[in-house]
């Protein structure tokens, strides 16, 4: 009998999905494994504004770093310092599943980083893509 791949569901309470921008990320925390939302917020892409994402991310996610995983959308561009920060932090931060959009479908921030959350939350461990590998082509 086959057994279906341990998803990021089954093994992280909380993901935090983050829509990246040059002066903004939209963030989306949801809980596993049913995908409800607990809190979305906007930060600024500044030192301080990092730092208080950082911050809020804990305090929304009881502050458990092995309970969280970040999937955040320009890991190599737009959201590599970000990824910098929250790993330094100690949070597992990876490139979340590059969306899929219909024909005119509206698009907004905030429901960039729910779908960047929600469709982390189904997929196996094993197609993590963490978010420093990401990057080495960048180097």
């Amino acid at each position: 009998m086959n057994s279906l791949p341990a998803t990021v569901g089954d093994f992280y309470r909380y993901v935090v999905g983050v829509d990246t921008h040059a002066a903004t990320h939209s963030y989306a925390i949801i809980k596993a494994p049913n995908g409800g939302l607990i809190d979305q917020n906007v930060f600024p892409t500044s030192p301080a504004g990092l730092r208080r994402a950082r911050d809020w991310i804990s305090r929304r996610t009881e502050g458990d770093l092995d309970d969280v995983l970040i999937a955040a959308e320009g890991t190599g561009s737009y959201g590599a310092v970000l990824s910098d920060v929250l790993q330094q932090a100690g949070y597992r931060v990876v490139e979340a599943p590059t969306p899929r959009r219909a024909r005119a479908r509206s698009k907004t921030d905030a429901l960039d980083a729910m779908l960047a959350a929600r469709s982390s939350l189904v997929m196996p461990l094993t197609k993590l893509r963490d978010g420093t590998a990401a990057r080495i082509g960048d180097i």
